[in-house]
């Protein structure tokens, strides 16, 4: 499976369509308005980097600008999301396991999403990558579930996936 964002041009950070490519090439094109909805949800960027990085949704949603390297094309994983009794949801500086705090090459494509991200007024001046509208962390259930109706609204396969959704090892 493949995720598929297409751009009008390399350097313009305007979505033209997001589409699924099953294993066997035949493409799965979403109508216009699901891709109009993946742009309206900020959901083509998160969903790239997650393409390009398989992690975890509250690793990929606890992200700050400050661990992505462009010039290395690189993603430093050192934190996730908890919600946390009396806070709510908030950012810590660990991650499930030691092996957890990683630094990740990204492919060319998520190098591009993430510097064209970066560039864009509100969402490029935030300390987290993929902010909620709000500008505070985006929670991870929302954003499972936006994810799940753009997807299951075009027929889609459940992939990618996050990384909740990952049968567990026995």
């Amino acid at each position: 499976m493949t995720l598929r964002i297409s751009r009008l041009s390399e350097a313009s950070s305007t979505v033209r369509s997001c589409s699924l490519a099953t294993a066997g090439d035949r493409w799965v094109s979403t109508t216009h308005s699901a891709s109009e909805r993946c742009r309206e949800i900020d959901l083509v960027d998160p969903i790239t980097v997650l393409a390009a990085t398989d992690l975890r949704e509250s690793e990929l949603l606890g992200l700050r600008w400050l661990d992505f390297d462009e010039d290395a094309g690189t993603l430093t994983v050192t934190g996730k999301l908890v919600r946390a009794t009396g806070y709510g949801l908030t950012r810590v500086d660990e991650t499930k396991s030691a092996a957890g705090k990683r630094t990740l090459p990204l492919p060319r494509f998520a190098v591009d999403a993430l510097a064209a991200r970066r560039g864009l007024p509100f969402l490029g001046e935030q300390q987290m990558i993929f902010p909620s509208t709000a500008g505070t962390w985006r929670d991870p259930n929302n954003f499972n579930k936006q994810w799940r109706q753009v997807r299951d609204g075009v027929g889609a396969p459940a992939s990618p996936r996050t990384a909740s959704a990952r049968p567990s090892p026995p």
